[in-house]
């Protein structure tokens, strides 16, 4: 879908929400002006300094050998 078509799509639907919905998106475009918010993860915002906190300690980890292979991975996964 394009960025207009989009665009349009989101502005109708907010025409005609809810009061509840209309807070939910007040609360996302606060937290997207006011956090640099860089995705999310199970529905929490994660800030830029939070995802390079986690880069880090990942790496830190592989560097210590605290890693699971890809083959061992997808054993795992064959398993369940």
């Amino acid at each position: 879908m394009e960025f207009n078509q989009l665009k349009h799509k989101v502005v109708d639907y907010i025409e005609h929400a809810d009061d509840h919905f209309i807070s939910m998106v007040s609360t996302l475009i606060d937290e997207y002006e006011h956090k640099d918010v860089v995705g999310y993860s199970n529905g929490k915002s994660i800030s830029k300094s939070d995802l390079v906190k986690r880069i880090l300690q990942a790496s830190k980890r592989v560097k210590s050998g605290k890693f699971i292979s890809q083959e061992s991975l997808e054993n795992e996964v064959a398993n369940w």
